[in-house]
């Protein structure tokens, strides 16, 4: 799967390439250009961190982390991409929820949860991330508007290149580790992460 994840943007700035050289460029040339860069550049980025958490000398630093601010950081980060794919984002935070963690490691997790929300939400559709807590758990939510993901298929999201139904492949970037690296963090944190269908979507659950 990654040789076709690779090959996907090579041949398409082949493509580009060849027609600068045939002097038939079309006017976006340098934007497209940049936009396959970038999606090799995701890929690379991805399986880097997907080998640095393989590692058994991988170590997840320990500070508190406010989960409520680091969500709303992360839904305020992404509402330009919310906008562009017509999408509402939304969260709410049940006061500040204090975690022992990786700040850099846990943002990478959440914002994988939100980008995988938003990319395959409907247009006109929204995306959920609430945050709050009990006497012992932290939780996170992100729920979306993907349309549900078959009974059979729902463990199978974490696994490293997964490709479902066609509403749940990715085709835009990265190598289809995203949530196998949100797993990854999550459980090297000591917590959980599932997911279950609800209402025309799913939902993602850290605990």
């Amino acid at each position: 799967w990654l040789g076709h994840d690779l090959r996907t943007p090579l041949a398409r700035m082949r493509v580009l390439t060849e027609a600068l050289e045939d002097g038939l460029a079309p006017e976006d040339y340098p934007t497209r250009m940049l936009r396959e860069v970038d999606s090799l550049g995701l890929i690379v980025e991805d399986l880097t961190t997907m080998s640095r958490l393989q590692s058994p000398a991988a170590r997840m630093a320990r500070e508190p982390v406010d989960l409520g601010d680091l969500a709303s950081d992360l839904v305020g980060g992404n509402q330009p991409l919310a906008h562009r794919l017509g999408i509402t984002l939304d969260g709410s935070v049940d006061g500040p929820v204090i975690v022992q963690g990786d700040t850099k490691e846990l943002g990478r997790a959440v914002n994988n949860l939100i980008v995988n929300a938003l990319r395959h939400t409907r247009p006109e559709g929204f995306v959920a991330v609430s945050v709050d807590h009990d006497l012992t758990r932290a939780r996170l939510s992100v729920r979306d508007q993907c349309g549900g993901i078959p009974d059979g298929h729902l463990q199978r999201v974490f696994e490293p290149g997964w490709r479902g139904t066609t509403s749940r492949t990715p085709g835009d970037g990265g190598a289809g580790l995203g949530l196998t690296i949100s797993q990854r963090v999550v459980q090297g944190h000591g917590g959980t992460i599932t997911v279950h269908n609800s209402g025309d979507g799913c939902t993602f659950v850290i605990e």
